[in-house]
């Protein structure tokens, strides 16, 4: 039996911008996902479940790319993985 949880991460992110008012709208609504931006660098605050936080990262990235094609993970902030439940 898989019991999942749910993990928050901070992805730092490409080809989306805080202007884009349409994507912005998406992360929030669909991934209740907050974007910022900061020294040129947009960050991207989300949560999702998984069985273990690999899991959950990849699963992230991958509806994040259906939903937005523009956008691209970069990488993940290791040190601000948490476990929400």
């Amino acid at each position: 039996m898989s019991h999942e949880r749910e993990y928050e991460f901070l992805f730092v992110v490409d080809g989306v911008s805080i202007d884009d008012d349409e994507a912005v709208a998406t992360l929030a609504g669909a991934f209740d996902g907050v974007l910022s931006w900061n020294r040129g660098i947009y960050r991207l605050a989300v949560s999702g479940p998984g069985r273990d936080s690999r899991e959950a990262a990849a699963t992230l990235a991958s509806r994040l790319s259906v939903a937005l094609p523009g956008l691209r993970v970069i990488r993940l902030e290791p040190e601000l993985v948490g476990l929400l439940k």
